[in-house]
């Protein structure tokens, strides 16, 4: 998109919008925002997935075999993770910004929830990354809440409680139990309740 020469105009509640000169769509500016932070970490984790997909196949190529077996399993989960789950996610958040707020024509509800969001997507993958490769998860154990994954399973828990829409409330119809913060778990930050 390129930039117009005029000045952004303010609409409903104080949002900026500016004029796209090719395509005559109205774009707001925490919209534009958004999607270019979203599309670039999602770019950057593509990049480091592939990284680690590079290692991992020059560790199978005989002749070169780099790394030993346990830091192939770890960059292998790692690659896996950024390449099939976190720059997927972060690009199609991309996405469905600029489906909602430029194609329809309209403004972010509530942008600061909006990069509230980004924030806990980008600490969720950061920490499952570093979770996977501190060796506390790996392709050899699966993920679930039963295992011995602490940090891994905060961090997918992490990013995928950010993407829930803000504007739905929370289920008034479970217990009263489940709905209370757990602070003594290894989930206290995502405020889910483990028995």
């Amino acid at each position: 998109m390129a930039v117009d020469a005029q000045a952004p105009s303010r609409g409903f509640l104080g949002a900026s919008f500016r004029t796209c000169p090719e395509t005559g769509l109205k774009v707001c500016s925490q919209a534009e925002a958004l999607i270019k932070v979203n599309a670039v970490v999602a770019v950057v984790f593509l990049a480091v997935g592939g990284f680690f997909g590079l290692l991992v196949a020059l560790t199978r190529w005989p002749a070169v075999h780099l790394l030993p077996a346990d830091w192939f399993y770890l960059l292998l989960t790692a690659h896996g993770a950024d390449v099939l789950l976190f720059w997927i996610v972060f690009f199609e958040v991309a996405v469905l910004y600029f489906a909602s707020a430029i194609i329809l024509n309209c403004r972010l509800a509530a942008p600061k929830f909006a990069w509230l969001a980004f924030v806990l997507m980008v600490v969720g993958a950061v920490l499952a990354n570093v979770a996977v490769l501190q060796g506390e998860s790996s392709v050899m154990e699966p993920l679930s809440v039963s295992t011995r994954s602490s940090q891994v399973l905060s961090g997918f828990v992490a990013t995928r409680i950010s993407r829930l829409p803000s504007t739905r409330p929370w289920n008034n119809t479970a217990p009263e139990e489940s709905r209370k913060v757990v602070v003594s778990g290894r989930l206290w930050l995502t405020g889910i309740y483990v028995k």
